[in-house]
């Protein structure tokens, strides 16, 4: 029996002289956490999906990552610490209510994360912001209700956002992401639930009045419009007048919201 040093020498030679698939291959199941199926096809995949994991695993060697449909109802601060080769990141279906800025900081290569079907409420300004392979982000079926554009920066290079069935608060905060919807066109979908003026809208359907320079809240006008137009005007050009036509209903509108004239 060859001394334990010369052992581990023999062992290293050895997977020197194995083709670099078969030699990536074992190395992804080697170190599969328990639980997990790990294969290695064009890219390590560790699948820990439906495994009833309420706990991440201390490490796993991929580029691929399943940890959909389990009971995360939180991660660790840095929970994906070090793995910079990460390409796809599966989430969903999980029971996270909050996405913090410290998971996602070393996923630079990371282009496909899904973080949908959990109980979200709020993701933390810059969760995002190191994420610049990121092509497609899935935060569907959650219960967002407001995404402050801070989320965002400086992710500019999406290519599909998938933000449906959340119940949306389309006020004057979501205004930018109706202009991002309509010069980028890479969302669609937006339905909002409030407030009751607009609730039933996609939120491109939505129009917010500019009163002063400033966004006025549909709640606050008390107006569902679906288009708009602006009339001219030879009142008091000292006071902001405009005309919102929404096809069943004008509206005149003095500073906030004065008169309303049924068509």
């Amino acid at each position: 029996m060859l001394p334990p040093v010369l052992s581990a020498v023999s062992v290293l030679s050895l997977l020197s002289l194995l083709p670099q698939a078969l030699l990536a291959r074992w190395a992804c199941v080697r170190a599969c956490p328990p639980a997990c199926t790990c294969t290695q096809e064009r890219n390590c995949s560790v699948l820990c999906d439906r495994s009833g994991m309420a706990d991440m695993p201390k490490e796993f060697p991929c580029e691929n990552f399943y940890l959909n449909d389990n009971l995360l109802s939180d991660l660790p601060r840095l929970a994906f610490k070090g793995l910079s080769r990460l390409k796809m990141l599966n989430l969903g279906g999980n029971q996270l209510t909050n996405v913090s800025k410290t998971w996602f900081s070393d996923l630079v290569e990371l282009e496909v994360l899904y973080l949908d079907r959990n109980q979200l409420l709020s993701i933390e300004d810059g969760a995002f912001e190191n994420l610049t392979s990121l092509i497609t982000l899935h935060l569907n079926s959650n219960n967002l209700t407001l995404l402050p554009f801070s989320v965002f920066q400086p992710i500019y290079f999406l290519a599909h956002l998938y933000l449906f069935r959340n119940p949306w608060e389309c006020v004057c905060s979501l205004e930018w992401l109706k202009q991002w919807m309509e010069n980028y066109k890479l969302v669609r979908d937006i339905p909002c639930a409030s407030p009751s003026s607009v609730a039933g809208l996609d939120l491109s359907q939505v129009v917010f009045a500019n009163v002063n320079g400033t966004c006025v809240d549909p709640a606050d006008l008390n107006l569902t419009t679906l288009s708009s137009e602006t009339v001219p005007t030879t009142q008091n050009p000292g006071i902001n007048l405009c005309w919102l036509y929404s096809g069943c209903s004008l509206a005149l509108i003095k500073d906030t919201c004065a008169t309303r004239l049924e068509k």
